[in-house]
């Protein structure tokens, strides 16, 4: 069986402070997280974003190609650090992750 995690997100601009910048009022994603080895996982991001507004194309195109990358690259370097990189899933009897444990340090 793949082993498969899959996180949406979505947009939640209440939860921010009202302040002079322009926030993404709708918007909405899949990460994908499947294991594909022992040491390599693959992953799969997709996301809708309406930025309500008048944004410059030369932004926009910078923010489609840049971000992702960007995104990816550090999520990449998060993850090799501690307590992430010691991290392992706990699943339950159907073979669905339902918690991460920790290998203590030392």
């Amino acid at each position: 069986k793949t082993k498969t995690i899959t996180i949406h997100i979505v947009a939640r601009p209440e939860k921010l402070p009202q302040t002079k910048h322009v926030r993404v009022l709708d918007a909405y994603g899949t990460y994908i997280l499947e294991a594909i080895s022992d040491s390599q996982t693959r992953i799969t991001w997709q996301q809708y974003v309406d930025p309500t507004g008048s944004l410059p194309a030369w932004l926009v195109n910078s923010m489609l190609t840049d971000l992702p990358f960007e995104s990816l690259k550090s999520f990449r370097d998060l993850v090799r650090k501690r307590p992430y990189n010691s991290a392992k899933f706990v699943y339950d009897e159907h073979g669905n992750p339902v918690d991460l444990m920790y290998e203590s340090p030392g």
